[in-house]
């Protein structure tokens, strides 16, 4: 039933009103701009996603020891 329940990526873009705009300074600091507050609150995500992915990949390479793969 989860499974039934969950939305793909492209389901959810596809409800967001209007755009969003993120840009990084020059530090990589992101800025999320959005009309409505629900659709900041989805860039924010997307852009926290995007900023762990690497460290999530280093975390599940080295729970199975294979960091020195890299």
């Amino acid at each position: 039933e989860y499974e039934k329940d969950r939305k793909t990526a492209e389901d959810r873009l596809a409800t967001l009103k209007q755009p969003v705009e993120i840009l990084r300074d020059a530090r990589g600091i992101p800025h999320v701009f959005a009309k409505q507050e629900s659709e900041a609150w989805f860039g924010l995500g997307f852009v926290h996603a995007e900023d762990r992915l690497a460290q999530m990949l280093w975390l599940r390479r080295r729970a199975q020891g294979r960091t020195a793969e890299l």
